[in-house]
């Protein structure tokens, strides 16, 4: 026998919770499902099912067509494991991507800067990109890729290109050539 229970959710939401019985033992799963509604496409429905059987999390995507905001939550999801790697007096650090608020090569060294500290890193920007695709990385000019998550405002400078100022107040500058690629992953017009 299979129960049905139906909560109060945001408008957009279901929740159900279906408790499977087989013979003396109860197998308790949990599917939450989600309709969002979005303008220039169909629903997107998200489908969790938990349950403690499963050895390892699992994504499966099904669509007509891959989209920019499906390619994104793919890359997400396959980026959340993925650490950032600095060095600094001599010790090994681990970082999240999400703390760091950008990547700077000066005298064929990459940094990496956090709110507070600057590590040095291994890997050369263009592999930083490969590492991160689709992702809140972007690149501003040759020597800077910034996180767009650290973003606080733009403002327009002279020959078209962008001054950004971050959260902990740092400014970078966006070249001519990259503003546009800004722009377009802002969703703002050209």
């Amino acid at each position: 026998m299979i129960k049905q229970e139906t909560i109060d959710l945001p408008e957009y939401a279901t929740y159900s919770a279906r408790n499977a019985a087989c013979g003396k033992c109860i197998d308790a799963r949990f599917f939450i499902s989600y309709t969002q509604k979005q303008e220039r496409r169909n629903d997107m429905k998200i489908t969790l099912d938990i349950d403690p059987k499963y050895l390892q999390e699992e994504l499966i995507v099904r669509c007509p067509e891959i989209s920019d905001e499906l390619s994104k939550i793919i890359a997400l999801a396959g980026s959340t494991q993925k650490k950032v790697v600095g060095s600094r007096e001599r010790q090994t650090f681990l970082l999240e991507p999400k703390d760091v608020y950008y990547f700077e090569s000066v005298d064929d060294k990459v940094f990496i800067a956090t709110r507070d500290e600057i590590y040095e890193c291994a890997l050369k920007l263009y592999e930083i990109e490969e590492r991160f695709p689709r992702t809140d990385f972007l690149r501003a000019n040759k020597s800077t890729i910034i996180n767009l998550a650290k973003v606080r405002s733009l403002n327009p400078v002279l020959n078209g290109k962008i001054e950004v100022v971050l959260e902990n107040g740092e400014k970078q500058i966006i070249s001519r050539q990259y503003a546009p690629i800004l722009k377009e992953a802002l969703g703002l017009e050209r």
